[in-house]
């Protein structure tokens, strides 16, 4: 009996035999089987193709907006069908990482370096599993698991095999390893809803890792396609989470300039200097909130501290106001890149970011602060929401990276409608794999239901 037809994904890994003699013959899509479908409804005798490729390849078509076919991928020679399908799966997954413009190039780069690397193989074996687990495009047999257990289990196999492999003097130095340390966390990002085990491996995992290696030195183009998707996903964590981060010492501030200058990049682009003032504000804002702590509460609005932080909060405002009047032709472009999107939305956020927390604590009468009129605020919400749409419909940025931004917007509306289009752009980012998004949306619902508002 024939299997029944199947849309084709984002990756539709079929040899170059699948199809039949016969459908080969009339240029059709065979549906596989013996006979297949067409051959069944024909009366057609059903024979397979003489080979015509080596089967240590495959062709697979792009999941994009356009639709179009892209060359071969070399994979290790050991790899079998199924696994096949699942390393193609994690091509396509890191292809659709737009976390920077270049993190797409790493998906082909990757696969050579798998070869004798248990670690780096597992990993992108779960990766692929799992997003073939979502898409619904691999089905299960009494022979192969299904997608969902083999991803857990690869993962685990992962973790494992990198414990053994930090037992050795080059760990930190190797491609291998610090990208299983990074592919494990996007495996936490998509996997495990709460979050906490992306935060801790990033801690823990990627950003120590990075700290022993000599990213002074001149990183390999792989290590310097993951600093720089680590730098904007290590300062979304610490702004959002309200922790300290290494990338704001003093020591890393001139590593990042040094990579930044070797890049041919003087000019400066929005984003790296985006990522340098989240980094500061994420620091500003914990310093912030430990300092007035320290005034006992009825000081507080005579201490000589409170005037002080607002004014350094009026100087990270100033920062902010700066970066976009530097970077204003760019960023509202007709040619505007995603990326430039992304910057601003960050923009936008940061500036309601600093705002809120000037509201905590009712000792800034009289006082100067970055506090922001409520008509400015409601103009920067519907800016984030807006360019957040267009980042979901048209483009491959993560919808990690949208986390923090629909966070504080959310905290921010007020409005019932407003409110449920902010659950739906989260909705989204979950189906596109993101699971960790649930864990903004049951934050913001806890908020809305404290504060009252109606539908929660």
């Amino acid at each position: 009996m024939a299997p029944s037809k199947q849309a084709i994904g984002h990756l539709d890994k079929r040899k170059a035999l699948t199809r039949c003699r016969p459908c080969a013959k009339r240029r059709i899509k065979c549906q596989g089987g013996s006979p297949c479908h067409h051959c069944t409804r024909t009366g057609k005798t059903c024979e397979p193709q003489m080979p015509a490729t080596s089967s240590d390849s495959f062709q697979f078509v792009a999941y994009e907006s356009t639709r179009r076919t892209t060359p071969k991928l070399a994979l290790p020679a050991a790899v079998n069908d199924r696994e096949g399908t699942y390393l193609g799966h994690f091509v396509a997954v890191v292809r659709n990482c737009h976390f920077t413009a270049r993190f797409p190039l790493a998906a082909t780069a990757l696969l050579p370096v798998m070869r004798g690397h248990g670690h780096l193989s597992h990993v992108a074996v779960a990766l692929g599993a799992l997003d073939a687990h979502r898409r619904a495009h691999v089905g299960t047999s009494p022979d192969y698991p299904s997608p969902r257990i083999v991803a857990f289990t690869r993962y685990q196999r992962a973790l494992a095999s990198l414990q053994d492999e930090l037992g050795s003097s080059d760990a930190s130095q190797r491609d291998d390893v610090l990208w299983t340390t990074f592919l494990l966390g996007l495996f936490e990002l998509m996997a495990e809803p709460s979050g906490d085990r992306w935060t801790r491996h990033m801690l823990y995992g990627t950003g120590r890792m990075l700290q022993l290696s000599n990213m002074s030195r001149g990183p390999s183009p792989l290590k310097q396609m993951l600093f720089d998707a680590f730098q904007v996903l290590e300062a979304n964590r610490a702004i959002m989470y309200g922790v300290e981060t290494f990338l704001s010492e003093n020591r890393w501030t001139v590593v990042r300039k040094t990579l930044f200058l070797r890049a041919g990049q003087s000019a400066g682009l929005p984003m790296d200097g985006m990522v340098t003032l989240m980094l500061y504000t994420a620091s500003f804002s914990q310093s912030f909130f430990a300092r007035i702590q320290e005034i006992p509460e009825p000081e507080r609005c005579t201490h000589p501290s409170i005037g002080e932080l607002g004014r350094q909060g009026i100087h990270v405002q100033g920062l902010l106001n700066t970066w976009y009047l530097q970077h204003g032709s760019t960023l509202h472009s007709k040619s505007t890149g995603h990326e430039c999107r992304l910057a601003l939305i960050y923009y936008h956020t940061l500036l309601l970011f600093l705002s809120r927390n000037y509201t905590y604590y009712p000792c800034w009468a009289g006082k100067a602060t970055p506090l922001l009129s409520h008509s400015a605020i409601s103009d920067h919400a519907r800016s984030i929401v807006a360019l957040i749409d267009q980042l979901l419909q048209s483009s491959n940025v993560p919808g990690v990276m949208l986390l923090f931004p629909l966070r504080v917007v959310g905290s921010l509306l007020t409005e019932t409608e407003a409110r449920m289009g902010v659950v739906a752009q989260l909705n989204t980012i979950y189906w596109k794999g993101y699971v960790v998004a649930d864990r903004v949306k049951v934050d913001l619902h806890d908020l809305w239901a404290f504060s009252g508002l109606p539908g929660c």
